[in-house]
């Protein structure tokens, strides 16, 4: 088992590379790479991985019985309880890839159930995700991730991040997740309030240097601005939480050794 999941986590890594190299001249590489994520979810680990013991710093308190009045008809009058779907678009952190990984051939699972912005696993107590706050509002909420699950998983739900995707696939990611809204028979498409977290940009800044105008602030401006614009006419009743990359510059405190070798 270890030699096959090294030999996977070396294929992740070889694609990865070859994407990120090739993808940039011709984007054609772009759906072999999504079916090749389909064939990783399949020898990704099923199990329930080791769990790192912790404690949250505070409990959550808040008022969660504030749910009386009649259903919000505007985005002014919105409140937790009245946010029926999640979503969520992005790349290997949206994605969860190796989040809960105890070990290193864990490495190779997305634990989208564990994503701060649309994981559903456990409670708020346990693990700290956005949906299990709402959750704690609305326990019928739809559209979290669960377990570790791939792109094109059925738990994976309304999560369309995918590990490796750049500023400029966000239209493609936005396109499946309305497609996804529309086609669950649980989702009222155009009365259901909805809220979408949009979080990318890291792997854009990995590839500036490669490419100063493809990887641009404007050029990713205006990729954020394309998938918002999608959004704001195809997707009703939405509110749209556009998160900031963050400040990459803090990665090279956490480097070590054994990290700088895994990630070669």
């Amino acid at each position: 088992m270890e030699k096959l999941s090294l030999f996977v986590l070396l294929s992740v890594v070889s694609t990865a590379l070859c994407v990120e190299q090739v993808g940039n001249a011709d984007d054609n590489v772009w759906p072999t790479f999504l079916k090749f994520l389909g064939i990783l979810d399949e020898v990704s680990p099923r199990d329930e991985p080791c769990r790192l013991e912790y404690e949250h710093p505070y409990t959550f308190d808040c008022d969660v019985d504030s749910t009386s009045g009649p259903p919000a008809t505007s985005v002014h009058e919105l409140r937790p309880h009245d946010i029926s779907i999640v979503g969520a678009m992005g790349d290997s952190l949206t994605a969860a890839f190796g989040a809960d990984a105890c070990t290193l051939d864990e490495m190779v699972g997305e634990y989208r159930g564990r994503s701060w912005p649309i994981g559903g696993d456990l409670t708020i107590e346990e693990v700290s995700t956005l949906p299990n706050i709402l959750k704690k509002y609305n326990p019928n909420l739809m559209g979290y991730s669960i377990g570790i699950s791939g792109y094109n998983s059925e738990e994976s739900a309304f999560n369309t991040g995918i590990s490796g995707a750049r500023s400029e696939h966000m239209t493609i990611m936005t396109e499946e997740m309305i497609r996804r809204m529309k086609a669950h028979p649980a989702v009222n498409y155009e009365a259901d309030w909805k809220l979408v977290t949009a979080f990318i940009g890291g792997n854009d800044l990995c590839q500036y240097c490669y490419n100063f105008h493809k990887y641009s602030a404007e050029q990713y401006v205006e990729n954020i601005k394309q998938a918002l614009d999608i959004l704001h006419k195809e997707m009703p009743r939405t509110i749209v939480n556009v998160m900031g990359i963050l400040r990459v510059t803090d990665v090279d405190h956490l480097s070590s050794l054994k990290c700088d070798a895994i990630h070669m």
